[in-house]
């Protein structure tokens, strides 16, 4: 045992150096965490709480800095980070345990965490904003079997750009005058500078030629789509809600 951290001996060596029963704040014994905890980090108030890998409570202030807690990058963020988040996971633990909830965008992901959740782990993310489209604010149109997104061979912005349906439903990109060899269909998203983040696993196919293109969407889950040629003008998202 490493006698500099027990508590007598330090009152002892406190008591020499300071000829004062008076605990000072460098003699006071170390602040510890649990050994489940190390490695953590967690937000106290508005600071950052690291448990390190020894065991030792470390604390980063926020506040001063105008800076608020996040979990998910460990340290102290701007709010415009924290706030720009916009899709959210949650899952439920054992009894006793711990409930978390995550929001997550295509740059920044934040985190909090409370008490008394009732086991397992975390959910699969709900993402609520994606290319410029919001959920909340998406064309609804649920329980229709097939959706039109229409493109026309002007730089223009895909009609309608953000929508939300159900599963199963059928969507069909179509012009009547521009083709996808002018605007070529990709599926992923497009950052705040306009670049192009392909994603490999979407079910909206790369598309070079024709003027449609019908997707069966199935599963719920929101799917970015963008022009390759145009990202930043032409780009859309499709809400897949139960």
């Amino acid at each position: 045992m490493n006698m500099l951290r027990h508590p007598l001996t330090l009152g002892f060596v406190c008591l020499m150096l300071t000829g004062s029963l008076a605990w000072t704040s460098a003699c006071a014994p170390p602040t510890e965490c649990a050994k489940e905890r190390a490695g953590q980090v967690r937000c106290v108030g508005n600071q950052v709480e690291r448990c390190e890998s020894d065991q030792q409570l470390s604390y980063e202030p926020c506040a001063p800095k105008d800076l608020v807690c996040s979990v998910a990058h460990g340290a102290c963020v701007t709010p415009e980070v924290a706030m720009s988040t916009s899709a959210s996971t949650s899952g439920t633990g054992g009894a006793g345990g711990e409930s978390a909830t995550t929001t997550v965008s295509s740059s920044v992901v934040s985190s909090s965490s409370s008490a008394g959740g009732s086991g397992g782990e975390g959910g699969t993310p709900v993402v609520t904003s994606l290319n410029g489209c919001e959920a909340a604010t998406a064309q609804v149109s649920k329980g229709q079997p097939t959706i039109a997104i229409t493109f026309s061979a002007a730089v223009a912005p895909y009609s309608p750009s953000c929508i939300v349906v159900s599963p199963g439903t059928n969507v069909i990109w179509i012009s009547a005058d521009g083709t996808f060899a002018q605007h070529p269909l990709r599926g992923g998203t497009v950052d705040g500078g306009g670049n192009k983040l392909p994603d490999p696993n979407s079910p909206i196919p790369a598309t070079d030629q024709g003027n449609t293109q019908l997707v069966a969407l199935t599963n719920p889950g929101a799917f970015g789509f963008y022009c390759d040629f145009h990202p930043s003008a032409m780009k859309g998202a499709i809400f897949v809600e139960p």
